[in-house]
């Protein structure tokens, strides 16, 4: 365990697991996040949700590949590719409007 690690986890314990997020700035509740990122709603959904059949696709590829490792050697690095192609835009909206990292209570 790193010392960040044990500084969080000692942070964690006395301010309490429920609280610990909103007092280091993390929103975890983020309603604004489509518009973010340059989509409505049911965009942003229909997005994630073909986002995690993909991830569930490469899993069951990988989980065959560990076991017989010659077969789908390059499909990682093509879902890789393919993922930064489809993610790209979203994230290029993101960074334009600055928002992203912005902490959500003052850190002073």
């Amino acid at each position: 365990m790193t010392k960040d690690n044990f500084i969080i986890l000692k942070f964690v314990k006395i301010v309490g697991a429920r609280n610990a997020p909103s007092l280091i700035g993390v929103d975890l509740l983020n309603r604004k996040h489509p518009k973010d990122v340059g989509l409505t709603y049911f965009t942003h959904l229909k997005f994630a949700w073909l986002e995690s059949i993909h991830a569930f696709r490469i899993f069951l590829l990988m989980f065959v590949h560990g076991l017989i490792p010659w077969i789908w050697s390059w499909v990682f690095n093509q879902y890789l590719d393919d993922a930064k192609k489809r993610v790209g835009p979203q994230h290029e909206e993101r960074k334009n409007k600055k928002t992203w990292g912005e902490p959500t209570v003052d850190m002073e």
